[in-house]
């Protein structure tokens, strides 16, 4: 699959951390307010401050990750001075995340199989998403991707972090454009339910 790609154990690597962070935090958050539901009702206190942990210990393990990541680009010798850009690019996939979760962990208090159907449905999301290929050429995958917000996430980290370049301004602008819709749609929904 690789071939016709440069870097590719790079490509592939850091595809794979972005979506595990993603997928980890988004997973966990389908069960933290079911399992902490006596707390809930015996203390008040801010409820998106469990979903804010969640990020948070995410965030602890994707650094560890992004450490291992810079050592093998060593390995690789395409260390790039664009890589100081990436912690933009982290502080936003973290509110996207933490929007999607909160969506997520509301809604599974009203539906309990959300649970097991969010696991599938991140799976298909894995497979849809350009981590172990490309989709230069294949423009049905491309029109797909427009809709797959973490095809824009680790476009741009892949452009900062291997190819040494600045990301395209259309890719810049779906990042920031998912991210506020989640933020603002996650706060909304979960402060309703």
């Amino acid at each position: 699959l690789g071939q016709d790609i440069p870097d590719y154990p790079l490509y592939l690597l850091l595809g794979i951390i972005m979506f595990n962070f993603f997928q980890q935090t988004t997973t966990e958050s389908t069960k933290i307010i079911r399992q902490n539901d006596n707390i809930i009702r015996s203390i008040n206190f801010p409820r998106e401050s469990l979903i804010s942990a969640i990020i948070l210990k995410g965030l602890f393990s994707h650094a560890w990750e992004i450490i291992l990541f810079l050592i093998i680009t060593l390995f690789f010798k395409t260390p790039s001075p664009t890589i100081c850009l990436y912690p933009i690019v982290l502080i936003l996939l973290c509110l996207f995340c933490f929007g999607a979760s909160l969506i997520i962990s509301a809604l599974t208090v009203y539906f309990v199989d959300l649970e097991n159907m969010w696991i599938f449905a991140s799976r298909l999301m894995w497979l849809a998403t350009p981590i172990f290929y490309t989709i230069e050429g294949q423009h049905r995958l491309f029109i797909i991707n427009l809709f797959n917000p973490m095809y824009y996430f680790i476009t741009v980290a892949r452009d900062l972090m291997i190819y040494q370049r600045i990301p395209e301004m259309w890719v810049v602008v779906g990042i920031i454009s998912y991210c506020m819709l989640f933020l603002l749609t996650g706060l909304f929904i979960f402060n309703k339910l």
